[in-house]
């Protein structure tokens, strides 16, 4: 009985195509790609900190040198009857 139960367990070790030792990643590997995507969030980062600068430089410019004369003469262009 218990030379069934080691042939079980043999054939269930050799199920696994892979040995333990070749699933590993090698540490510089993982050192390299944990670098570059840490680059990659940095310079991220930094494309959308630029962004939402250049957002909120547009809106101040447009909200600051449209004066409310122009934005109802524009309405009325679009939709006459509107006031």
């Amino acid at each position: 009985m218990s030379e069934d139960k080691k042939s079980t367990v043999d054939e269930n070790e050799n199920l696994d195509p892979h040995p333990p030792e070749e699933k590993t990643i090698p540490t510089k590997k993982v050192a390299v790609a944990a670098r570059v995507s840490s680059m990659s969030l940095w310079s991220f980062s930094v494309i959308n900190f630029v962004g939402l600068i250049l957002i909120a430089g547009v809106a101040f410019f447009l909200g600051h040198f449209t004066s409310p004369e122009q934005l109802d003469g524009s309405l009325q262009q679009i939709k006459p009857g509107l006031k």
